[in-house]
Order: C-alpha cells, then structure tokens, then sequence
C-alpha cells in the first residue's frame, strides 16, 4: 500500500511574503497532476501502482491512483480518479533568464540568476531564492501563491506554502480595549481588596464563634 507524508524543508521569510517549503515524496516516477484555488493539491502516483503487491489506499488492481493533500493535512487521501477540484494552475512563464509557472502576481521560477543556480518564488517581480542549487522541472501555482514543483535535481516533488506579508497594522492583534486590561497597578489593589475582604470575612467568623461561645456559657452548655 502507498503511504507518504509531508516533510517540513524550512520555512525562509523575505522582505515581503514567507514561504513553507515542504518535501512531499522522493522519487522518479510520481508527478503532480495539479493545485486548486484553496491550496490543495494533487499526486499522481500510478506508476507506484507497478510494484508486486501495490494497492491504491488498499484498493487492489487499480490501473490509476492519485494522492490528494489537502491543506492542515499532513497525510494524503488516495482515490482511483482524479478528484474534482476548483483547479487553479497558473501558466508557463519566464522572467530574467529563468523559466517556470505565473498565476497573477505570483511566480515559482527556476534556473541561473546572476550566475547563481536555484528556485525563485515571489510576486509582482519580487523573487526570494527557496530552494538554492536546486532545480524547477514541472509545476503549478495557484492565485495565493501556493506552488507544487518538481525538483529534479533531488527527484523530490516539492510543495511551497506562501504566507502573505501584512500591510499595515496587524488590526485583529491591536484591536484590544485597553480599559478591558487592568494595568499592573490596579491589578495591586485588586489583590489588596481581596485580601482585605477575606480579612473581614475571617474577622466576622471570629466574632461569630465567640458570640456562640459566650451563648453557650450562659446556657451552662
């Protein structure tokens, strides 16, 4: 049975957006069949189907199989059939000598850039070196800038996450009252209250027990 996962390569932070990038499978024989707008994407693994006692997701006898990982997903889903997905794979493309695939803003390139050997990933002309000394063979971008790719200089197939840089203030992190969170000085009087209201609740039971004591002493009790 076919089983894979991914693998964390690194994650690199430029200027503008960050990138995950992951090691999906090593091998010489499994391609990607495509990414769809949402960042999920798909593994044609068939030629795996070839090995003495393969199954697809323990499917025997298959003749196709893909491996769809979808995002937050560590572990891929197996199907005989290509899976119906919002298919978004961006186009062919080249730019400053290097060559690989465009979806809008958003491009993975790969190849010699000023004498330097590598794949580039970035937007709007804007390119980050993700993987050095390796190879762009095949891929497919989504409008995110999600990116699956086939580095041949390892036979791995690669999978890049982008992480959009904020612009401005990161409003959901600021948009704290700050009336709503005490300073370290009213958290001082607060414990000081506390403690002064269980004083005068131990000072109240103290009060009590002598009250019933004294009851009882003139009861004879």
């Amino acid at each position: 049975m076919l089983t894979s996962s991914l693998f964390l390569f690194g994650v690199l932070a430029a200027f503008g957006d960050s990138y995950q990038v992951n090691v999906v499978a090593y091998t010489q024989s499994e391609n990607f069949a495509g990414i769809d707008a949402a960042g999920d994407f798909v593994v044609n693994v068939s030629n795996s189907l070839m090995n003495p006692g393969s199954s697809c997701g323990g499917v025997m006898g298959a003749s196709t199989c893909f491996e769809t990982y979808y995002v937050g997903q560590q572990s891929g889903v197996y199907s005989t059939a290509l899976p119906s997905l919002n298919w978004d794979d961006g186009t062919a493309c080249s730019a400053d000598g290097l060559s690989g695939v465009c979806n809008g803003t958003h491009e993975v390139l790969g190849g010699f850039l000023g004498g330097v050997k590598g794949v580039w990933d970035g937007s709007a002309g804007s390119l980050t070196e993700i993987m050095p000394g390796e190879s762009f063979d095949g891929g497919y971008i989504n409008a995110l800038g999600d990116a699956v790719f086939i580095d041949g200089s390892n036979d791995t197939l690669v999978s890049v996450v982008d992480s959009p840089a904020v612009s401005g203030l990161d409003l959901h992190m600021d948009m704290v009252d700050p009336a709503a969170v005490p300073e370290p000085a009213s958290f001082w009087l607060v414990g000081l209250g506390m403690l002064a209201s269980a004083a005068v609740v131990t000072e109240r039971r103290v009060h009590c027990r002598v009250a019933v004591k004294h009851s009882r002493d003139r009861r004879g009790w």
